[in-house]
């Protein structure tokens, strides 16, 4: 697409890598918490913690498309000068279409990294190829046709794709390690009042 689409987008993914810390951080908290969770049989509280999760990334999300959609160039000029304004207006446009869609990045690292601290890390990787088979699709079938815009569009094609895997496979997950915890808690409860039975029976 040229130079000036590759300055632009590149402009735009340094204003982006520092909007997305927030999301970062909750993934991180997210592995430490399911994986603290499942460790003390806590099942219960997976399913209440990517929720909340869910919500403050979704609300900052729209905190932040709302803002670009008034100062993504005034971002952009932090790494470009107001000269160049074919750049600018690339980096713009890249910006608005981006963070419209950081509620789907929200759940690509809410629920990838619960996932993750769950114990089921195949998933995540799975999540992974999803993710570069949905950027691969867009590159060689819309960018042709589409252009630039579409262009923009590769990274959300590439989260929402990786969501509509991830939030059932955590959902999944969720259901497995409830039966895994359950069974040797109630085959714990019979054996017990196996032994308090016989000891009333004697």
């Amino acid at each position: 697409l040229g130079t000036s689409a590759v300055a632009a987008s590149s402009a735009a993914t340094k204003v982006h890598q520092l909007f997305c810390i927030p999301f970062d951080a909750l993934g991180s908290t997210m592995a430490t918490y399911c994986g603290q969770n499942v460790g003390a049989g806590k099942i219960d509280r997976l399913r209440k913690g990517i929720t909340s999760a869910g919500v403050i990334g979704v609300v900052y999300s729209v905190a932040v498309a709302v803002l670009m959609q008034f100062y993504a160039g005034s971002f952009s000029l932090w790494f470009l000068d107001a000269g160049e304004t074919e750049i600018l207006a690339g980096s713009i446009t890249y910006l608005k279409i981006l963070t419209a869609f950081y509620f789907a990045l929200t759940f690509v690292n809410v629920v990838r990294f619960s996932i993750q601290g769950m114990g089921f890390s195949h998933f995540a990787v799975l999540a992974g190829v999803l993710e570069m088979v949905a950027r691969m699709a867009v590159g060689m079938f819309f960018v042709p046709r589409f252009g630039y815009t579409a262009a923009c569009m590769g990274s959300p094609a590439a989260w929402i794709a990786a969501d509509l895997f991830l939030i059932p496979a955590a959902m999944h997950c969720i259901q497995v390690l409830r039966r895994t915890v359950k069974e040797p808690e109630m085959a714990r409860q019979q054996a017990v009042q196996k032994r308090l039975k016989a000891a009333h029976t004697h």
